[in-house]
This record gives structure tokens, C-alpha cells and sequence, in this order.
């Protein structure tokens, strides 16, 4: 039977990652946070007041 070796300890980070600083980051963070669950693309396109450039997709925005 084959075994699978023991997972190696991960050392915790030295320091957490630099996020953004922009206004809109700021802002899709407050809809992230002001949700009641996950959100699609168009649900954080709608949350901000963004119109997407077509109907069908958000990949423009």
C-alpha cells in the first residue's frame, strides 16, 4: 500500500500582501461587505451604479 509523506509545516507569511489603494477598490470591497452572499460580476456592476457596454456580458466593465 502506498503511503503519503507527512505535509512539511508552512511557515506563516512575514507580512500579509500590500492591497490596493484606490478609490475603487475601496468600493467593491464595501459591496463585497455589504452583502448577504457571493456576487457575480454583474452583481458587483450593479451594486456600483456600472453599466456594462453590452447586456449579455460584464467582461467589458
Amino acid at each position: 500500500m502506498l503511503e503519503l509523506p507527512d505535509p512539511a509545516p508552512t511557515a506563516p507569511s512575514a507580512s500579509a500582501p500590500e492591497l490596493p489603494d484606490g478609490a475603487a477598490y475601496r468600493e467593491i470591497l464595501a459591496v463585497f461587505a455589504q452583502a448577504d452572499g457571493p456576487l457575480r460580476a454583474r452583481g458587483v456592476c450593479e451594486a456600483m451604479d456600472l453599466t456594462p457596454l453590452r447586456t449579455t456580458s460584464t467582461t467589458s466593465v
